[in-house]
């Protein structure tokens, strides 16, 4: 994989991190408002850390990808354990992670406030 894909990549995680953050605002509205049970914040909190998790790998690559060459033993160690990690999922299947969890965490905002529609009918 050349740097340029893993750029493009980290770009596609980081709109589906960017869309999260404006539907947790959006959550974060409804919570407010009491319109959020506690089973649903975390059904939503699941959601948020798969996206989150994996964005955050990404984005530690493009860190390393960014940084001078000199390495101390520390760094060696966290590249190895970063390395064995990225190594056990594709990037297909990481982004297609984030995306499902994206899409189950904005289904369930819609449905909180469909619900709270449905209350004043």
């Amino acid at each position: 994989m050349a740097k340029r894909h893993v750029i493009q990549y980290f770009l596609e995680l980081e709109n589906t991190y960017i869309e999260m953050q404006d539907t947790v605002k959006e959550l974060q509205q409804l919570a407010s408002e009491g319109k959020v049970e506690e089973s649903t914040y975390l059904d939503a909190k699941k959601d948020i850390d798969v996206i989150k998790e994996n964005y955050d790998r990404v984005a530690y690559i493009m860190f390393l990808f960014n940084k001078p060459n000199r390495k101390s033993k520390e760094e060696d160690e966290v590249n190895k354990k970063w390395y064995d990690y990225l190594k056990t999922s594709s990037k297909e299947a990481v982004v297609d992670e984030s995306k499902d969890a994206l899409a189950h965490f904005k289904k369930m905002v819609e449905e909180l406030k469909e619900n709270d529609w449905e209350r004043f009918c």
